[in-house]
């Protein structure tokens, strides 16, 4: 059987895993993920040992904590943009169970980060909680707390 596919990487290890985020935060949603293991994460399932996910999800993770959490981005099928062409601003971000996960937060000023502000509030009204994986300033991390 012929399967086609817009995108198709080759290794489900981190960086395959960024590839598919980053191709899926474009509007691309038809990717296949080749891997030879039985399991996405590379290199990430072997080492046991904390100081993945700093950066992008905030907090120390051992590689299979971090590869799980990274998988589970590239799988969510409700991965949105919300684009404020307006303010030449957007978000990206899914929504799993009751939780609104943030993947990355681009605003150019005020105006465009209380559009964002205001995009993330109303979603947040469906769900209890918002998690920010984008690298953000520490003040609008406090001022969404707020919110």
């Amino acid at each position: 059987m012929v399967e086609n596919k817009d995108v198709v990487i080759v290794g489900g290890g981190p960086a395959g895993l960024a590839a598919a985020l980053e191709l899926k935060h474009k509007g691309i949603e038809d990717i296949l993920i080749v891997e030879r293991e039985d399991k996405l994460g590379g290199i990430l399932k072997q080492c046991i040992h904390d100081g993945f996910g700093l950066t992008r999800f905030k907090e120390t993770l051992s590689g299979p904590e971090y590869a799980d959490r990274f998988i589970k981005e590239v799988s969510s099928e409700s991965g949105y943009i919300y684009i404020d062409e307006e303010n030449n601003s957007y978000i990206a971000y899914y929504i799993q169970g009751d939780t609104f996960f943030v993947r990355e937060l681009i605003y150019n000023n005020i105006s465009s980060l209380k559009s964002m502000l205001a995009y993330i509030y109303n979603h947040n009204t469906q769900c209890k909680k918002t998690v920010i994986n984008a690298p953000v300033d520490d003040k609008i991390k406090l001022i969404i707390a707020l919110v």
